[in-house]
């Protein structure tokens, strides 16, 4: 008997021992910053455990409001865990999980009950004691009930754990994968307002240049997925991003949406929206406080609302429960922010509000929490856009700075650019825009765009604005930075618009050397048909023979470009990439090209650089089966002529070029 008892003893030796090795292991993988005191471990917490957890519902003072344990899921994703909770107060029952209170702390009650100054039992108040188990993060959409998932502290303090405390300029790169979401969402709205193919022209070729494959025309743009769009779907709460208009919301949609935010609407807002009554100084980041990310700022308030979760001792701020990128090291402003109220909805009520000042920057972005430090640096670009509606009392300048994330940055930089026209009226029904604008990059190259867009739509604006930029900022080759962007745009309430009925050659044969005019006929919209002669002229080098000659406007002119030389619409290295995208940006909308394409051999290109008019036997030792650095091209006569107008449309005709007298004129 004594026996059996000295084997049960050992074995519970045995098995006490492994709990406390167990418990000593759980206690080393605890990061550093975690506080028994403060914290709770995620295997601290039991179904029935209750508490509350704090948030702002109304200008800048957090709220507490109830929880109670319903379970904690582990290993939906390797190595974490989702401690769920119910919310059961009447307030969080009419609006559920809201869009904004993503990072709210809440604390857990190790017992509901405490001895009071008599010695009695009592319930504990909410907003006072417990510990903190993590962040308000997750939700379903049109639940009958508000279950929340919570992020937990122990994941996020290790997220904090890594931030670089010394960041120097921190570069994104994530290749094309950032590059392609722009274009899906720039296709997605092409898509939505049904542009015409010859309106697109543009966006096909930055996208051809990027190595984008758009769906075909004849197919149906769906929006980009996401579980968002799932009702039973956990995932995290989006990021309310407030902006000044229907419209506006609409464009910004497809972009903010594969980084988790959505646009929420404020009428009126094309200006700061911070309350009078608010007074900046006074808010500093706090648990259940606000947290801004100033996406643009200036004449334009444009911030994700989220919720601050801890600030450590050393300043360092947690929020969120989840990413915004997850991209690891990032530098994007943050600011202490307000509510305005929050708006219930039947899919997902959300925080209506905006940011402070900035102080101090997010500089690690994680699965788990983004991290921020007071004190840290964070660049942004500044753009200039000056409006010229022909009318001196509504002609305004608007600045801005725009956060220099290159992921966002194009469509952040479209917004503010077409948020500057939607301040006092729409368009006008029939118009012209004109818009011109010079983008600094860091390495000190200059990009000149210029772009006519007769019947313009705002979303025409985001377009023209965002692919340039998309297409050369961030790529395989790597990130150029924009130093500032000065933008000039002009709304001219008349259509500047014309198609080409036909043309005629006034003499079917020309001589070497001779110029070739041709007759064309064109109609400008409400205006009679005008008679124009287009002149091209013939080098004397060329050879006598039959060739057809092309006019027509940009569009064609690109299209003709990219047939005959397509090394000029293709890249191996970010300088080949810039001088793609330079030389498709100087294509003028109001002007007609003229191509004849010449029957040469031996052109040969290494690169964009050409090698014209090679012996043979030099060109097939420079051409290499081996190599994908050499190609061929067909030398082509161009002739430009500039128009009071854009020009839709285009001829081909036969033309011969000969030196025989005979020939008939």
């Amino acid at each position: 008997m004594s026996e059996i008892k000295m084997t049960i003893v050992g074995a519970l030796t045995v098995i006490l021992g492994l709990m406390i090795s167990a418990g000593s292991a759980m206690a080393e993988k605890l990061p550093k910053g975690f506080n028994p005191k403060r914290h709770m471990t995620f295997e601290q917490v039991r179904p029935g455990m209750k508490g509350y957890g704090i948030t702002v519902f109304h200008g800048t003072e957090p709220e507490p409001f109830p929880v109670e344990v319903v379970s904690v899921e582990r290993g939906f994703a390797a190595g974490k865990a989702v401690v769920w909770v119910r919310c059961p107060s009447p307030r969080m029952q009419k609006t559920g999980p809201v869009q904004g209170m993503s990072g709210s702390p809440i604390f857990l009650w190790d017992k509901a009950t405490e001895k009071g100054p008599d010695g009695l039992e009592k319930k504990r108040k909410i907003g006072t004691g417990g510990r903190m188990i993590g962040a308000f993060a997750f939700g379903f959409r049109m639940g009958k009930d508000c279950y929340v998932g919570i992020q937990p502290i122990q994941f996020m303090l290790a997220a904090r754990n890594r931030v670089k405390d010394n960041p120097r300029s921190i570069q994104i790169l994530t290749g094309t994968r950032s590059r392609d979401a722009t274009f899906a969402g720039a296709y997605e709205l092409a898509r939505s307002i049904k542009l015409k193919d010859e309106d697109m022209w543009r966006l096909n070729a930055f996208a051809a240049i990027a190595g984008y494959k758009p769906p075909k025309p004849s197919v149906t743009i769906k929006p980009q997925a996401s579980t968002k769009s799932v009702f039973n779907a956990r995932t995290p709460l989006s990021i309310p991003v407030t902006v000044g208009s229907n419209e506006q919301a609409r464009m910004l949609q497809p972009f903010l949406r594969p980084f988790g935010m959505s646009p929420t609407v404020m009428q009126g807002g094309g200006g700061r929206l911070r309350p009078t009554w608010i007074d900046p100084k006074k808010v500093k980041y706090k648990p259940g406080g606000v947290l801004a990310i100033p996406l643009v700022s200036g004449d334009l308030d444009m911030s994700g609302v989220g919720t601050t979760t801890e600030v450590l001792p050393d300043g360092t701020v947690l929020a969120f429960g989840h990413s915004m990128f997850a991209q690891g090291d990032i530098q994007v402003p943050m600011a202490p922010g307000y509510v305005h109220f929050i708006q219930p909805n039947l899919s997902a009520s959300f925080k209506l509000g905006g940011a402070l000042d900035i102080r101090g920057a997010i500089l690690r972005d994680e699965a788990v929490a983004v991290v921020g430090k007071p004190k840290a640096k964070y660049k942004s670009v500044p753009v200039t856009v000056s409006v010229d509606w022909g009318d001196k009392t509504r002609n305004k300048t608007f600045k801005y700075q725009v956060a220099h994330h290159t992921r966002m940055l194009p469509s952040l930089i479209g917004s503010a650019i077409t948020g500057s026209l939607s301040t006092d009226t729409e368009f006008p029904l029939l118009n012209t825009l004109h818009i011109e604008g010079l983008i600094t990059f860091d390495n000190g190259k200059k990009l000149k765009v210029k772009r006519i867009i007769p019947s313009a739509r705002p979303t025409q604006v985001m377009i023209a604005v965002a692919t340039p930029i998309n297409t050369i900022v961030e790529t395989e080759f790597g990130v150029m930075g924009v130093k500032s962007i000065d933008a000039k745009v002009k709304v001219i309430p008349r259509l500047d618009a014309a198609i080409i009925l036909g043309a005629t050659l006034k003499s079917p044969t020309v001589k070497p050397g001779e110029t070739a005019t041709i007759v064309l006929r064109v109609q400008p919209y409400r205006k009679k048909v005008e008679l124009r002669e287009f002149k091209i002229t013939i080098p004397k080098d060329t050879r006598e023979g039959n060739y057809l000659l092309t006019i027509g406007g940009g569009s064609m002119y690109q299209q003709m470009n990219r047939l005959v030389k397509p090394h000029l619409s293709t890249a191996s290295n970010s300088e080949e990439l810039f001088e793609a995208v330079k030389f498709l940006v100087d294509i003028k909308d109001d002007s007609l090209y003229g191509v004849i394409r010449l029957r040469t051999g031996n052109n040969l290109t290494i690169g964009r650089s050409e090698l014209p008019k090679l012996p043979t036997s030099r060109a097939a030792l420079i051409r290499s089966v081996t190599s994908t650095r050499t190609g061929t091209y067909l030398d082509t006569i161009e002739k430009r002529m500039d128009l009071p107008y854009v020009v839709q449309g285009g001829t081909t005709m036969p033309i011969v070029v000969t030196d025989d007298p005979a020939a008939p004129k």
